[in-house]
């Protein structure tokens, strides 16, 4: 019987079955093998399978569901699943035995049993097991157990979600890193591309510069050359005069 999920526990009942099975000792013949059943009482849904009361399995032919071998059966009692009990269950009181188990007063498993002999006896079994002070710190010392291994469970899963939650952050910000990188390198690379270019206007201006150096220095010889011109017609003009008013011709 199991109340808590542990896990595995498809895993765990075949183990259990093939452990029981194997009991033949050394030079036994193989026709001596006895037929094993393992029944689980479970508080919880297995998964993959589909919810049933009772289910029982066996080696079968996966393509016309022939029978291998009658000698290793393994059978699921879902207690949470009492209500899709078929008739063949309730015919063989599997549905009480399963309620007896989830019964959590005596009024109710006094209900169940009835008159059942031996719905009665296990009652009564239980009720002085229940009563015995040892079996009842047993029961508590199980239950603290139980508690604390889901826990511990419960935890693993836990500290495992986070771990894998900070490992899928620790690739996020790596890409972002690696992305980050990468439009640095860009960035470098434009930032080159740009000094480049300013080194290219800076010698230009240079030119330019010098350029306009030049022109303005052409412009002061020409202004200079205008003057001497101007100073030379005006020189001109004055003998011409000086010619004409001593009618001296030229």
């Amino acid at each position: 019987m199991q109340v808590l999920n542990d896990g595995f526990w498809t895993e765990r009942s075949v183990g259990y079955l093939a452990r029981s099975f194997d009991h033949l000792e050394r030079g036994e013949d193989y026709g001596s093998t006895k037929t094993v059943i393992h029944i689980g009482f479970l508080d919880f849904d297995l998964p993959g399978i589909p919810p049933e009361f009772y289910g029982t399995y066996k080696l079968l032919n996966v393509k016309n569901n022939a029978e291998y071998s009658d000698k290793f059966v393994l059978s699921v009692v879902n207690l949470r699943h009492i209500d899709l009990a078929t008739e063949e269950d309730k015919r063989y009181c599997v549905d009480k035995w399963a309620a007896l188990f989830k019964a959590s007063t005596w009024e109710e498993i006094k209900m169940i049993a009835g008159k059942d002999e031996y719905l009665n006896e296990a009652s009564s079994e239980l009720f002085k097991r229940l009563t015995d002070l040892t079996v009842q710190e047993e029961c508590e010392a199980r239950e603290r157990y139980y508690k604390e291994k889901q826990y511990m469970v419960d935890l693993e899963k836990r500290i495992k979600k986070a771990q894998k939650d900070l490992a899928e952050k620790n690739r996020d910000l790596a890409e972002r890193d690696r992305d980050l990188a990468e439009k640095n390198r860009d960035l470098a690379k434009k930032d080159r591309d740009l000094a480049e270019r300013d080194r290219d206007l800076a010698e230009k201006d240079r030119d330019l510069a010098e350029k306009n150096r030049d022109l303005a220095e052409r412009d002061k010889d020409l202004a200079e050359r205008d003057k001497d011109l101007a100073e030379k017609r005006e020189e001109n003009k004055r003998l011409r005069e000086l010619l004409e008013q001593n009618s001296i011709p030229y």
